[in-house]
């Protein structure tokens, strides 16, 4: 696909670069955006290199996530090659610095984080003067956290995305694993009843404690279960020097939530200088063990790019090897490349086929976008009272972005009955917990 407009931006900032894009489609300027725009199996590199060539207008995302993008600024560099216009488009009130500061100092830039549907209007008309075109006149999308009532009667007040709120799959998690058991395989150790072993109990007790001792439960030393204790309470005291300790001590006994859990440690670079090679070779000791966690990450790797090239048909197999052990991270991610089209054909009843497997086990991403399914009536027939059921359903376990999409519906009168109070209070329970947009939302929507 051939844009006339360059989206540039780091790889954590695609949820609202999304959202710019729909939002300039929507005023008939064409973008070409690498997450959706590079087909399985095409040269990355290439691809961006074509596209900059054909695009008439860059516009640049600017935040601290592409101030430390190289990636970002190879495509400046080609761009000043190709005699691109550059439009930066800050997100998040940071000034740049180093090369970034040399080579934008010159530049008009469009704050979208101030007033977004000002600041989309003035960003629409900078990008005609460049490429000679008008734009049509369609309502300008709001984004998560601008003002409702802003934009005139039917004007579209949901995320763009089904899943902009959040819009990436689930990322490897500590936390994922640490609900696992810390059997080898990480297979759920079961409560026998003692009635039930009969005469052949002293054999059962001879296998048990074999397992124990094989577990490392009652070897000599550090056993594996103590060390991942002792792993897990430095971690959460965010001294990972110390959890990379004890985990490798599990790790080096062959238990495979250590070896996950060290992987994670050289992933994110807590304890230890970030390593993904390293995180991939931790992932797969426990993967070979059919631990659905390692393989869940391990997809994540591929998904992102991070240490292997980004292959998205290599990730979904990673993640079918988790969830069809019924991991609920690995089914949701799995939805979301359906969502996407992304490795796959895009399939709307897919992805909600695999989000209703894990939000039947209490994920709340998965529920978020199940309402976000309804809410904007991708595969389903809109429904906003069913919206904010699923909605309600992750909200009430923290989830931010239903926590915010709730509040919108009240906001709005969808599904529910309108009520500004409702809003503010779903709202503050996000911006509570450090979300940006849902503060942004609070400080136009004051009592």
């Amino acid at each position: 696909m051939v844009g006339v407009v360059f989206i540039s931006f780091a790889s954590k900032d695609r949820s609202v670069a999304s959202t710019i894009v729909e939002t300039l489609e929507n005023r008939g300027l064409g973008c070409w955006i690498a997450t959706r725009d590079i087909s399985p199996g095409e040269n990355f590199q290439q691809a961006v290199f074509q596209a900059i060539r054909s695009a008439k207008v860059m516009v640049l995302v600017f935040s601290s996530n592409s101030q430390n993008s190289d990636e970002v600024k190879k495509e400046i560099v080609l761009a000043g090659q190709c005699r691109l216009t550059v439009i930066p488009v800050r997100v998040e009130d940071v000034t740049p610095d180093g090369a970034f500061a040399y080579e934008l100092a010159t530049r008009q830039w469009v704050d979208m984080f101030d007033d977004w549907e000002r600041s989309t209007q003035r960003l629409v008309e900078q990008i005609g003067k460049v490429v000679g075109q008008q734009p049509g006149a369609v309502s300008v999308i709001r984004p998560p956290g601008s003002s409702a009532g802003m934009l005139g009667a039917g004007a579209p007040s949901r995320p763009p995305s089904a899943t902009s709120r959040p819009a990436s799959p689930q990322v490897s998690e500590r936390a994922v694993a640490a609900r696992q058991p810390s059997g080898p395989a990480g297979t759920q150790a079961k409560k026998t009843s003692w009635a039930l072993i009969g005469g052949t109990g002293v054999v059962a007790i001879a296998l048990i404690v074999a397992a124990l001792w094989l577990w490392g439960g009652l070897g000599g030393g550090n056993s594996a279960a103590a060390a991942l204790a002792k792993g897990e309470a430095a971690f959460n005291r965010k001294d990972y020097v110390e959890a990379m300790r004890q985990d490798r001590q599990a790790a080096d006994q062959g238990n495979a939530r250590g070896q996950t859990y060290v992987g994670f440690l050289y992933e994110k670079g807590l304890g230890v200088t970030q390593d993904y090679a390293a995180a991939l070779n931790w992932y797969r000791k426990a993967a070979d063990q059919k631990y659905a966690p390692a393989q869940k990450n391990i997809g994540n790797l591929y998904e992102q790019g991070s240490g292997v090239p980004r292959d998205y048909a290599e990730a979904m197999r990673w993640y079918r090897l988790a969830a069809d052990q019924g991991n609920p991270a690995a089914q949701t991610n799995i939805g979301y490349l359906y969502e996407q089209g992304l490795g796959v054909p895009q399939d709307y009843a897919e992805a909600m086929r695999w989000y209703g497997k894990a939000a039947e086990q209490g994920e709340t991403t998965a529920q978020n976008n199940i309402g976000a399914f309804y809410d904007r009536g991708y595969g389903v027939t809109q429904d906003y009272g069913e919206a904010a059921r699923w909605y309600r359903m992750a909200a009430d376990h923290g989830n931010i972005d239903a926590e915010y999409n709730l509040a919108l519906l009240y906001a709005d009168g969808h599904g529910e009955a309108r009520d500004l109070g409702q809003a503010r209070q779903w709202m503050q329970k996000a911006a509570d917990a450090g979300d940006f947009q849902a503060k942004q939302w609070l400080g136009v929507h004051r009592e």
